[in-house]
Parts: structure tokens; sequence; C-alpha cells
């Protein structure tokens, strides 16, 4: 990647029989769906899931590339499915551990306030994965540079 370009991460939740509408390249906001810019957790939302939670990362499942298949020489973009434990995990934070996580976060970028837009969408995502669970929908994450 280079200097200039900046990643792009779009959460959303879909059902399976959904997927097959999805614009695989143009990602769910070609298609109208519903998503949440989650950039700032483009490395994996497991990492945010262990960062919330104060569990490690390794006792969450792996996210399963969806798209492209065999992605070696691919520069994108990519569609991955979040692991259901994440996803829970996320799905039942309360406001304490929210508040604690973005305290951490601003103090590890010694700043003096968590941008509010950042508090925004780590609730709409939590709210996301609480919906996904109760909806049986899968948690997937777009992205591309």
């Amino acid at each position: 990647m280079s200097g200039d370009q900046k990643i792009q991460v779009n959460v959303f939740a879909a059902r399976p029989e959904e997927m097959a509408h999805l614009d695989l390249l143009g990602g769910p906001a070609a298609c109208g769906w519903p998503s949440i810019d989650s950039s700032e957790w483009a490395k994996g939302l497991d990492r945010l899931a262990a960062a919330v939670s104060g569990r490690a990362m390794d006792e969450f499942g792996e996210h399963e590339l969806v798209f492209p298949p065999g992605a070696a020489d691919w520069d994108g973009p990519w569609l991955v499915r979040v692991p259901d434990d994440v996803v829970r995990t996320i799905a039942e934070l309360d406001a304490e551990a929210i508040s604690r996580y973005l305290s951490e976060a601003r103090a590890q970028d010694a700043t003096p306030e968590v941008p509010e837009d950042t508090r925004r969408r780590l609730h709409d995502l939590r709210e996301l994965c609480h919906r996904a669970c109760d909806e049986h929908r899968h948690v997937y994450q777009w992205s591309t540079e």
C-alpha cells in the first residue's frame, strides 16, 4: 500500500442467502446495505474483542476469507467473515467495558479525548453485533485500499 492510500473497512451483517446479492468489488455501500466504517479496526475485529474483553487473541476463532478465493496475488477488495465468538464478545459489551477500552486507547495515543465518531462507531458496532446474534446473521468485514 502506498503512503497516500487509506484502507477502507466496512462491517455489516447478512444471512448466507443474502450474500449472493453483495457486490463483492463495491462492497455493502454499492448495494445500499447498512454498514459501519471500521477502518480503525482494519487488522481484525478479534483484536478489538480481545482488547475490550481482556481475553487473549488466540482464544478467538479465525476470520474466514470469503473473497477472493486464494488471495495470494490480489490487491483487494477483501471480504472476511468475522468469527461468531468475536461477534458475541462485541455484542455483549456493556457501557463500562466500552468506556474502559476508549480510555485505554486514548492513553496509548496520548490524546486528550477519544474522538466522538470513534465512540459512536464502537457503540454502533456493538449494536450491529447484537442484532446479528439476535437475527442469526453473520458479520462480515469488507476492506479495500
